[in-house]
């Protein structure tokens, strides 16, 4: 996906908010976010039996909800705050994801919202001096910011902070770098990132999860793309190459960083050659979250 095709119009206001009382608080107004809120007795146990992180592991978790083959559908983060659940997804896999959940959801006690026109969320580095519902660390990385919901939010100002740190550490999200129904979660370290818990009971698509694991055979990872120039004329799918064949793909990108789905065979058999993505060159790094960042790729 071309990450700055989506946001350029959100860009041309990059205007402090009145309403932020200190002004060395750089936020932003994440950018195609939808907010559903759950409720009901039966909440948290119907969740636990859909997602790949543990309800109850956490107040705040990154979880998917996958096929019964294992492969990504939706991902988003679940917060509790006492009765009820807040979660937050990307907007364009809303309403699909809502007729998800209302489709297990059969005769629990299970009130299932869409509350996106009600609701925000800001992704800042620091607490946001103002009302909010709740607010937490981005779950998947230590180096990620606070995510907040507020109410309302239309006042805030829109910034790129949450694409630049995005694609700093190489994090991938769901719309923008996974393909739904095709991707296989751990190729896409969210085991690292602390989406799928191995010890919690099953859920859809659980067996492969955990087959997955056991058997120990990952072939692809996730790799961080850095060129000289601008990269967002590629798209997603975009071959990675080197010594003339292909290793890998382009997700996404912004700016001159993208994130890649490499193969760690040819990654490791080309550790002397240079990388291209359709002749531009680039630069492959191993992010920092990732568990095998310390062993040596060259």
């Amino acid at each position: 996906m071309i990450v700055s095709d989506c946001i350029e119009k959100s860009l041309n206001s990059l205007s402090q908010s009145s309403n932020i009382e200190d002004p060395d608080v750089i936020f932003a107004t994440n950018l195609n976010r939808g907010i559903i809120k759950i409720s009901g007795n039966d909440a948290s146990s119907f969740l636990q039996a859909l997602i790949t992180n543990d309800i109850y592991g956490s107040a705040t978790i990154y979880a998917m909800m996958l096929s019964p083959q294992g492969r990504y559908l939706f991902d988003f983060f679940i917060t509790n705050t006492g009765n009820l659940y807040w979660l937050e997804t990307d907007l364009s896999s809303l309403s699909d994801l809502i007729a998800k959940l209302k489709l297990y959801r059969l005769r629990s006690n299970v009130v299932i919202e869409d509350v996106s026109d009600a609701y925000s969320i800001v992704y800042s580095h620091e607490l946001l001096p103002r009302d909010k519902v709740c607010e937490y660390q981005d779950p998947r990385f230590e180096g990620m910011g606070m995510r907040t919901i507020v109410s309302g939010g239309s006042e805030l100002a829109t910034t790129d902070l949450y694409l630049r740190d995005k694609y700093a550490y190489a994090i991938p999200d769901g719309e923008f770098d996974l393909i739904r129904d095709k991707s296989m979660p751990q190729e896409y370290g969210m085991d690292m990132l602390k989406c799928i818990d191995y010890t919690k009971g099953c859920y859809v698509g659980q067996e492969m999860i955990s087959r997955t694991k056991y058997q120990g055979v990952i072939r692809k990872q996730i790799f961080k793309i850095v060129a000289e120039s601008d990269l967002s004329g590629f798209e997603q799918g975009s071959q990675v190459t080197a010594s003339g064949t292909k290793i890998g793909v382009l997700c996404s990108s912004y700016l001159n960083e993208g994130i890649g789905l490499i193969r760690l065979e040819d990654y490791n058999t080309n550790l002397g050659a240079q990388f291209y993505i359709n002749g531009l060159e680039v630069r492959l790094e191993i992010p920092a979250w990732r568990a095998d960042k310390t062993e040596k790729h060259g």
